[in-house]
C-alpha cells in the first residue's frame, strides 16, 4: 500500500510526469519494437501504482456510497460478466458507467477529475475513509500509513474488508 501510493505520489510530482494522466500513461505504455514485441515506457507508475491508487480510491468510494454493501469486487463482477465472459472489448466509459451503477451514484466526475485530467487522486481522503492516516513526503515518493485511532464506524467497516477480505 504504502509503495504503491508513494510511487503514484512521485509519478505526480515528477517534472518528466508532469501534466500525465492516469488515462494517457495508460495509452502511452506500449511502443511496438523492431521484433514485433511490445515495449513498456516509463510510464509504468501510472499504469501500475497509479491504476492501483485509483482502484483503491474507487472501491473505498464505492463502499462508502453502499455502506459495504459493495465494494470493488462487484464491479469486477460486473465488468466480468457484461465484457470479460462475453469477449465484447469495453471503453473507459464503460468502466464509469459500470462503477457508477455499482456505487448507485454517477462517478463520471471521479474518472473524469482523476482518470481522464491531471489531478491528483485524494489519496489522505481516500486512506481516512479507509480508516488510515498518513505521512506523505510526495518529492521522495514516500508513504507511512498506521490504522487511524478513532475511525468513523463505516471507515472502521472499510478497512476491515480491505484487511480481512470481508463485508
Amino acid at each position: 500500500m504504502e509503495t504503491n501510493i508513494g510511487m503514484y505520489l512521485y509519478l505526480k510530482w515528477a517534472v518528466p510526469f508532469s501534466g500525465t494522466s492516469l488515462q494517457e500513461a495508460g495509452a502511452k505504455t506500449a511502443l511496438p519494437v523492431a521484433t514485433g514485441t511490445v515495449a513498456k515506457t516509463y510510464n509504468r507508475p501510472g499504469v501500475y501504482s497509479g491504476g492501483w491508487v485509483a482502484t483503491f480510491c474507487l472501491d473505498t468510494m464505492i463502499q462508502k456510497q453502499t455502506g459495504g454493501r459493495k465494494g470493488i469486487d462487484d464491479l469486477f463482477r460486473l465488468m466480468e460478466s457484461r465484457f470479460g465472459l462475453t469477449g465484447n472489448e469495453y471503453t473507459a466509459e464503460d468502466l464509469q458507467k459500470a462503477a457508477s451503477e455499482v456505487a448507485g451514484t454517477n462517478l463520471a466526475g471521479f474518472f473524469s477529475r482523476y482518470i481522464a485530467s491531471s489531478e491528483s487522486l485524494p489519496v489522505k481522503e481516500c486512506l481516512s475513509d479507509a480508516g488510515f492516516e498518513a505521512s506523505i513526503v510526495d518529492y521522495g515518493g514516500e508513504v507511512y500509513i498506521s490504522r487511524a485511532l478513532l475511525p468513523s464506524a463505516s471507515a472502521r467497516a472499510i478497512r476491515r474488508q480491505l484487511l480481512n477480505g470481508t463485508p
